[in-house]
């Protein structure tokens, strides 16, 4: 069966019928730039433990955070900076993010991802989705999922959606 996220990404990739004329749900240079500098500032901003450069990347009046470590959904700055602060004091670090897929659709741009992190010693690996809107020019988090799959099933590297 394939990935839920996949999934989506096939479907947002259909053309849309009642789509706004400017919709531009595919791929696109500006949007993988734009999500690339947000994923290389978020790995950046995680890795130097710079908690507060980390807030910034998310928008003030939308922020959603969901983890495969947490119950839930932490909503608001200060709840998902001292999240992060917690794994950046135990000396996590992000090796790697890589885009696999990237769509917007005005004024939003989400992209679908996978990550390779060393935690307490440990390799681990997940999968990203994150949405970002558009405000004043710049692309800001409103919206971010991980999840760690289970390493018995799942596939190592996924591949880059087309």
């Amino acid at each position: 069966m394939p990935h839920p996220l996949f999934a989506l990404a096939a479907f947002l990739c259909l053309p849309a019928l009642a789509a706004p004329p400017l919709a531009d749900p595919c791929p696109s240079e500006e949007t993988g730039k734009a999500q690339g500098a947000i994923a290389e500032g978020w790995k950046d901003s995680y890795n130097s433990g710079d908690s507060a450069r980390l807030e910034r990347l998310y928008d003030e009046r939308a922020w959603y955070l969901t983890q495969h470590s947490i119950e839930g959904v932490i909503h608001g700055g200060s709840r998902i900076r001292a999240y992060f602060e917690g794994g950046i004091r135990a000396g996590f670090h992000v090796d790697s993010i890589r885009l696999l897929s990237t769509f917007r659709s005005g004024d939003f741009a989400w992209s679908v991802g996978d990550y390779e992190s060393t935690n307490a010693g440990q390799k681990d690996f997940g999968v990203n989705l994150v949405v970002a809107r558009r405000t004043g020019g710049r692309w800001l988090i409103v919206a971010h999922s991980s999840a760690v799959p289970d390493p018995k099933t799942a596939v190592r590297r996924l591949p880059v959606l087309e």
